[in-house]
């Protein structure tokens, strides 16, 4: 993590080192400073010609503020980040998605059916997203975040 700390500190504007500092600060339990270290790597690949690596960070950056986001329960900024993503680079989102529903089938969570329902949310597969959740409930009806963001996407405001 220091080596990531000090390339961002010699190179502001290092992409690939502040999608990867980002990463570490939120599998560490480290939301905030993980989603600002995504946010400026957002910020920095804005608006210009980007090269194949650039761009790649570029839709990971964006997924992953997207999931940080949703783990945070900030569902409409959650799919805004998701949806970015998701036009960035298609592949990269079903390649979460299969990540997240292999991960489910291993391990079930509420919190990686959050993940999965804003993935096909994104995805433009909405039927899909409300279903996802539905059955989450019926199965379990403790997951309170699951029956929170149902009722998000039903209300219409994604």
């Amino acid at each position: 993590m220091l080596h990531l700390v000090n390339a961002v500190t010699l190179d502001s504007k290092d992409i690939a080192a502040r999608v990867n500092l980002g990463a570490f600060y939120a599998t560490q339990g480290h939301l905030q400073d993980g989603i600002q270290e995504f946010e400026t790597a957002v910020k920095l690949t804005d608006d210009k010609d980007l090269s194949a690596d650039d761009r790649g960070y570029r839709c990971s950056a964006l997924l992953n503020l997207g999931l940080a986001h949703s783990m945070l329960n900030a569902y409409a900024d959650a799919l805004t980040n998701l949806r970015g993503a998701n036009q960035c680079d298609p592949s990269t989102v079903d390649r979460a998605v299969g990540t997240v529903d292999r991960s489910l089938v291993a391990q079930p969570s509420e919190g990686k059916y959050l993940k999965l329902s804003l993935l096909l949310r994104a995805k433009g597969k909405d039927q899909e997203a409300s279903a996802i959740l539905e059955d989450a409930i019926k199965a379990n009806p403790e997951y309170t975040r699951a029956e929170e963001l149902l009722n998000f996407l039903n209300a219409g405001r994604s």
